[in-house]
This record gives C-alpha cells, sequence and structure tokens, in this order.
C-alpha cells in the first residue's frame, strides 16, 4: 500500500486534488485530518477506513491520549501513534490525507514520522500568488472552503500595503512546502496546470501513487472565483499600480489583464470596467 501526503498551503487547490485521488476506487485521501480548534469534526467513513477518525476525534477516544497531547514532551508520541494508526488495516492500494504546511507547525511531531516511513509527497503549489491571496480573502468573508454549485460572486477590496507584505509571505510559505519534506519522494502538481488538464495530471498523480492510472476520477467541486482578477477585486488600478515594477507584476498578466489597462479603467478584455463585453 502506498501512504502519501498531499501537502501545501490554504488555497492552492489541495482541497481539488485530494477530492480527486478519494474519487479512485483503490485510494482514500479524505482530507484534512490534523485541523486543530474546530468543534465538531466529521468521522471519516469511506473505502475501508470504518470509524477511523481525525486527529481530534483520536484523541477523543481516551484521556490518557489526551494527557499525552497537552504535555509537549509526550506530543510527537501521540501523533505517531495516531498515524500509525491511520495507516493501518485498509485494503485500498493508496491512503493519504492532506497536510499543510502550518500543521506541521502546530504538531512538529508529524514530519519525523512521515520521514521514517515510506511516505509519498503530492506538492501543490499555485504560480499565481495574487489569485492566492484573492482566494484567501474571498474565504474569509464568506467562510466557505469549497462549492459543489455556482455561488453569487464575492468581491474584496485590498489593503495594497498589507498585501504587498502577504505575498511576501506566501512566497517564504511556498519554499517552507518547497524544503518541509525534500528527501521523500515527492511529484509536484501546478494548480494551474491541473484546471487546464485535470484529466492527464490526474492520471500523473494516480502513477506516482502506483494505482490504475487508467480509471476515471472526478471532483464534486466547482471554481468559484472569475479568472479575471479585475472582476473581483474593487481596487484592481491601485493594486495593479502598487505590483508595476515588481516580481508580482507578473501575476497581473497571468489573470490576462496589465497595469496600464487597469489604469485606464479597462477590464482584461480592454472595455471599461462594468461595460458588457
Amino acid at each position: 500500500m502506498s501512504r502519501f501526503v498531499v501537502l501545501g498551503t490554504a488555497r492552492t487547490g489541495t482541497s481539488l486534488v485530494c477530492s480527486l485521488l478519494d474519487s479512485h476506487p483503490d485510494v482514500t485521501c479524505p482530507g484534512e485530518v490534523f485541523v486543530l480548534g474546530r468543534g465538531r469534526l466529521p468521522v471519516l467513513e469511506r473505502k475501508g477506513l470504518g470509524m477511523r477518525e481525525t486527529y481530534v476525534k483520536w484523541l477523543r477516544g481516551g484521556p490518557l491520549r489526551q494527557l499525552r497531547h497537552a504535555l509537549g514532551p509526550a506530543r510527537a508520541g501521540a501523533v505517531a501513534d495516531y498515524l500509525t494508526d491511520f495507516f493501518t488495516g485498509s485494503e485500498v492500494s493508496a491512503r493519504g490525507f492532506k497536510l499543510l504546511v502550518t500543521q506541521t507547525l502546530q504538531l512538529p511531531g508529524i514530519v519525523p514520522w512521515l520521514q521514517a516511513h515510506d511516505v509519498r509527497v503530492i506538492r501543490v503549489a499555485r504560480r499565481n500568488l495574487l489569485k492566492t491571496w484573492v482566494s484567501r480573502e474571498v474565504k474569509r468573508r464568506t467562510r466557505r472552503a469549497t462549492a459543489r454549485d455556482a455561488v453569487p460572486l464575492t468581491t474584496v477590496r485590498a489593503d495594497v500595503e498589507a498585501m504587498l507584505a502577504k505575498l511576501a509571505w506566501m512566497e517564504d510559505e511556498q519554499r517552507a512546502v518547497d524544503e518541509l519534506l525534500a528527501g521523500q519522494p515527492s511529484l509536484r502538481v501546478v494548480y494551474e496546470t491541473l484546471q487546464a488538464d485535470l484529466e492527464g495530471e490526474s492520471r500523473r498523480m494516480l502513477r506516482f501513487l502506483g494505482v490504475d492510472a487508467g480509471v476515471p476520477v472526478s471532483t464534486p467541486y466547482v471554481k468559484t472565483n472569475p479568472e479575471c482578477l479585475a472582476d473581483v477585486v474593487e481596487n484592481y488600478a491601485e493594486v495593479a499600480a502598487a505590483l508595476a515594477g515588481t516580481p508580482w507584476e507578473r501575476h497581473l498578466d497571468a489573470a490576462g489583464g496589465s497595469a496600464a489597462d487597469a489604469a485606464a479603467g479597462r477590464s482584461p478584455s480592454g472595455a471599461p470596467r462594468g461595460a458588457t463585453p
């Protein structure tokens, strides 16, 4: 059986990757299992996983587990026991979960366990950091992580100074992902490439996990934010002017618009903002 993690940062496509893999009959990938600080968490019952649970649910299985988690020096041992439990007792060909780099800081015992075992890493990245920032802002406003149907457009207004600091921080965050499990067998998946070639990239991931790549996979999730950043960022002209001449200006180009268009009040199609193309 292949053990794996889908490793990345928030709003880069990790949930999309997990849903695609989990739709394969020989793969179990329930998503995040190391979520701390949320109230009730769902029990994961799929494909032979039975009543195995998230880490928080596992902790609720006995006072000794909770004590070990509460005591810093013993916490790594609790995490190791949970991971051993998680990867035991199923007949699927590949099993894994979603891991965000911030969770490895909350629970330092995760990384040593993964390094000590034959765990494969699917590293998910998003080229356009500006769209990552927008996605995080939209989620913060709507509290909606994913959607299965079309939803109303949510726009955001950027605090440009704070946004620039966030873009720099996200670059550091992505470097941390690349370095975190650098010694493990890994496959890099880029969100933009995955969106453009869902079938081909899915087959590449399945081959990496050693399962039948000829089985079609699917996702229930739909893309909710528009490709055109000018349609979702209320002060797009201000943002474009701030990014002009910086390394992040390329993210405006990737969105289909330019700083000049934005400054002139035009959408990436060249039409005035608010006009029908």
